[in-house]
């Protein structure tokens, strides 16, 4: 591929990690105001902050098995989309009930779990090796940077 297009594809990647880590902290900030409203407790706190990472522990192996086997280019845009509709679906899942919430936010993680192998399987595949130092690093950039934002 010409090294616009790397690039380009690169800066896309890390633009997706940086939103990726950006959905990940914001309910650090958000579950305050939410507590309030919702009247969850400390034990219900606890329960849907690490809600998320239940869904993301469980698909990282399966992150890089599926950007192997359909393309990391797939596998991220299903991994965006979903963790994207889950995080905007969480005030209404809130409304609905405890669990209801609970379980977008598994779904979130089940998003952001496979965005990192999909990721990295894109610069694999489009980045040539001399590169891919370079590459790699600026994803870190944007995972840093959307814990930052």
């Amino acid at each position: 591929e010409p090294p616009e297009e790397r690039a380009l594809m690169v800066a896309l990647v890390a633009a997706a990690y940086v939103v990726w880590t950006m959905d990940k902290v914001n309910m650090s900030v958000a579950i305050l105001p939410m507590a309030d409203q919702y009247q969850w407790g400390a034990a219900e706190i606890g329960v849907i902050q690490s809600s998320l990472f239940w869904g993301y522990a469980a698909t990282q192996v399966l992150g890089g098995f599926l950007a192997t086997r359909f393309g990391g280019k797939r596998v991220l845009l299903g991994a965006v989309v979903l963790w994207s509709a889950m995080t905007a679906a969480a005030p209404l899942a809130a409304g609905v009930s405890t669990q209801a919430f609970i379980a977008s936010r598994v779904l979130v993680g089940i998003g952001e779990g496979l965005a990192p192998a999909a990721g990295i399987r894109i610069v694999a595949t489009w980045v040539p090796e001399q590169e891919r130092s370079r590459a790699v690093a600026t994803l870190g950039g944007g995972k840093n940077a959307g814990s930052i934002i």
